[in-house]
């Protein structure tokens, strides 16, 4: 996972568990271009009118969390960031009466488009979660004549959205025309089940799709597309096709695997490869691999480090750690899953590692 996306990802995960007694949890997106000065002219205004709030708590703890927000601003920036900002306060103690407040900030990945300023239980989200999900989404079909399966490539997921498991006869063995009639029987269950999956493709046609793979045996697949029967938008989308002996579930990360070379910018792609050269460095007795979150951790702070892996599912205590002084030392560094065979191996061995400059 890109680091940036990550940071993001874990202060979503944060604030999405933090609910209040009340409605008192504010939330404000700031958007780019706009005026700082004001929006927190903005914010002082809806602190005079929190005055008018009946119950005594909820207005002390609104009130205060506006303060806060304001204060964080003024802090922190003289104008909009180029991207906006997003900023989140409020008191989510689960105490009657006592006060635990939290003030969150980040600057988003993408140009912040709307302006909002929200009073609720909750902490307003949707914004900075929609600029977590991939631009680099791939359509995925797998195929032959007794089964299918059809999903996505999102980022360094693999989504499964459909299986198909058709009912065509076999092979006539004996001649006459009792064969012929039972093989024009099953072409004609052939060519419905051809439809079916065409029909499925339509899926592909969303803006967000930037190419479509397809797998399968020979000449399956490529009878299927040959006889056109996807949307134009679809076939246009195709980027590669590949021979493969199987089309079930597991084979859509069998396709992912065999069409690399046409998914340089993917994630999982990236990621796989980052794992593959560092087991690679292990197998051979490369001095220049280490383990250990305490010798990378002096290793980074002498600036010995050349390019740091680190899983996703580490401690995020000590991954924050891990990428401040990755930042600070100029260290190349890859955020790995467990979405992946690779990925998850890594993890069991400690899910930290480092290839050292020299």
């Amino acid at each position: 996972m890109d680091p940036e996306k990550f940071r993001l990802h874990s202060f979503v995960k944060n604030l999405e568990a933090k609910r209040a007694r009340h409605t008192e949890l504010i939330s404000v997106y700031i958007p780019a271009g706009s005026d700082l000065n004001i929006m927190i002219s903005m914010l002082q205004r809806e602190r005079g009118t929190a005055e008018n709030i009946k119950s005594a708590t909820v207005k002390k703890n609104v009130t205060s969390a506006l303060e806060k927000i304001v204060q964080k601003l003024r802090a922190n920036y003289k104008q909009t960031p180029p991207k906006g900002v997003a900023i989140f306060c409020g008191n989510i103690s689960e105490d009657l009466g006592s006060e635990k407040f939290i003030t969150e900030m980040i600057e988003p990945l993408e140009p912040l488009k709307i302006k909002i300023y929200r009073c609720e239980r909750e902490f307003i989200l949707d914004p900075l979660k929609e600029q977590l999900f991939s631009r680099n989404v791939y359509g995925l079909l797998t195929m032959d004549r007794s089964e299918a399966a059809m999903g996505f490539l999102d980022g360094n997921t693999i989504k499964v959205t459909k299986t198909f498991e058709p009912m065509i006869v076999g092979k006539h063995r004996a001649g006459g025309q009792s064969a012929q009639r039972f093989d024009r029987i099953r072409e004609g269950q052939i060519l419905q089940y051809y439809k079916e999956l065409a029909n499925a493709c339509r899926i592909f046609i969303d803006s967000s799709v930037k190419g479509v793979l397809i797998g399968g045996p020979i000449p399956t697949k490529d009878n299927f597309i040959a006889q056109h029967l996807m949307p134009l938008e679809v076939e246009r989308k195709i980027i590669k096709v590949v021979d493969m002996s199987i089309s079930t579930e597991i084979s859509l990360k069998d396709l992912v695997e065999l069409s690399k070379d046409a998914l340089r910018d993917n994630e999982l792609v990236k990621e796989r490869e980052a794992v593959d050269v560092f087991f690679k460095r292990i197998s051979i007795g490369d001095s220049k691999i280490l383990f250990g979150k305490d010798q990378i951790l002096e290793a980074l702070n002498n600036r010995l480090v050349k390019h740091l892996l680190v899983s996703e599912n580490l401690d995020s205590k000590l991954m924050d750690v891990l990428l401040d002084l990755a930042v600070k030392t100029g260290s190349n560094f890859d955020i790995i899953s467990r979405n992946h065979s690779e990925g998850e191996q890594f993890y069991q061995i400690g899910g930290v590692g480092a290839i050292l400059k020299y």
